[in-house]
């Protein structure tokens, strides 16, 4: 009998810090999403402004502590070289963006 109570006491202990565990990561992801939501409509109107060539725009929805190391110029480099210059559109509610005809979850 006490070698099935200590047994049945390992899996309740078991399975409590396992709830633990899941709860921990699923509030986790939860306060991501919480706390990174303000950020969609402004990196929304970002991309809006670079599909609309607008680089000025674009520009101006950057950190002064980007824009403070990184001219126009740069940024629009680093547009095209990493493809965001010929860029369809964004999601970023579902998490989804588009390049061209491929679409990347």
């Amino acid at each position: 009998m006490r070698l099935q109570s200590a047994w049945a006491c390992g899996i309740k202990t078991f399975a409590i810090i396992l709830a633990g565990v899941v709860a921990s990561i699923a509030l986790a992801v939860v306060a991501v999403f919480y706390f990174t939501a303000g950020m969609v409509g402004v990196v929304d109107e970002f991309f809006l402004a670079v599909k609309n060539e607008n680089v000025e725009s674009a520009y101006s929805y950057l950190s002064d502590d980007f824009k403070a190391g990184t001219s126009g110029a740069e940024l629009v480099a680093f547009m095209e070289k990493n493809q965001l210059d010929d860029f369809d559109e964004a999601n970023w509610q579902s998490r989804l963006y588009a390049v061209s005809a491929i679409s990347v979850p």
